[in-house]
C-alpha cells in the first residue's frame, strides 16, 4: 500500500520514527491528521475492500503560527475506483454536499482514477485517459471554470486534449503536466506561484518552454519542476 499526504509534511518525524505502513500513520504517536472529522482509526479498519493507495489532507502549520485542518481522505482501489471520507467543508470529497463523512463512501461514476493531488481546500484527480477533475473551493480559480465552490467533480475543460500525465496542488493553486513535458498552472498567483503573469485560468508556463519537465510538485506557496532529456 502507498500513502501520500497533503502539503507541508514534516518528513523528519516520518523517517525518525520508521513509519512504514498505514497503521503507523493512523494510530501511531505521530498522528498527522486530527480525528475531528471521523477520518482516522475505525475508518481504516472498516474499509469495504483492499485499497492500493491512500491520499490524505493534513493539519498544516501555515503562516503566523496559524493552522488549517483539512483532514480528508481519498483511497484508490485496484480497479481505479475511489473511496472518500473525512472533512468536507468545501465539498472537496465530491459527494454533492459539504457535510463530514465518517464512513468510507464510494465516489460514484469513476473507475479509472490513477492519482489525487490535495491542496488546502481543493482537490484534483487524474484519470487514466489524461482527464483532470477538480473538487472543492475555487475562490482563486484553482480548479478552473466559474469561481464557485464545486461539491461534485468538475471536469477541467481548459486542459482537455492536453494529454495530462501528472498533477499537483498547492495552497490555492494547481499544476498539470503534459506527456510532452509542458506545464500548465492555474489559481492564485500570490508570491508568483503560477510561474507566469496573466490570468488565473489554466495557462502554459512559457518560461519552461525550452525544458522537458518530467515531474511537478507543489507546497503551500511554491512549486517545483524537475527536468529531463
Amino acid at each position: 500500500m502507498v500513502t501520500e499526504c497533503g502539503i507541508d509534511v514534516d518528513l523528519d518525524d516520518f523517517f525518525a520514527n520508521n513509519i512504514t505502513d498505514i497503521a503507523d500513520i493512523a494510530f501511531g504517536r505521530n498522528m498527522w491528521m486530527v480525528n475531528n472529522s471521523g477520518e482516522l482509526c475505525e475508518s481504516f479498519k472498516k474499509l469495504p475492500e483492499p485499497v492500493t493507495t491512500i491520499y490524505c489532507g493534513i493539519t498544516a502549520k501555515l503562516y503566523n503560527n496559524t493552522a488549517t485542518e483539512r483532514d480528508s481522505v481519498f483511497a484508490l482501489t485496484a480497479d481505479g475506483r475511489v473511496l472518500v471520507w473525512g472533512a468536507n467543508q468545501f465539498g472537496e470529497l465530491g459527494l454533492g454536499h459539504s457535510k463530514e463523512v465518517i464512513k468510507p463512501t464510494e465516489l460514484q461514476g469513476f473507475d479509472n482514477v490513477i492519482k489525487f493531488a490535495i491542496g488546502v481546500d481543493h482537490v484534483l484527480f487524474l484519470t487514466a485517459d489524461g482527464t483532470v477533475y477538480g473538487i472543492g473551493e475555487n475562490d482563486e480559480n484553482q480548479i478552473g471554470g466559474k469561481m464557485d465552490n464545486y461539491t461534485k467533480p468538475r471536469r477541467i475543460k481548459e486542459l482537455e486534449g492536453r494529454n495530462i500525465v501528472d498533477i499537483a496542488a498547492g495552497g490555492s493553486f494547481s499544476l498539470a503536466l503534459t506527456d510532452d513535458g509542458r506545464v500548465y498552472s492555474f489559481g492564485s498567483n500570490t508570491r508568483g506561484t503560477l510561474g507566469r503573469d496573466g490570468e488565473s485560468a489554466p495557462k502554459l508556463i512559457r518560461g519552461l518552454d525550452r525544458e522537458v519537465v518530467i515531474s511537478i510538485s507543489c507546497a503551500f506557496s511554491h512549486a517545483m519542476a524537475a527536468t529531463g532529456t
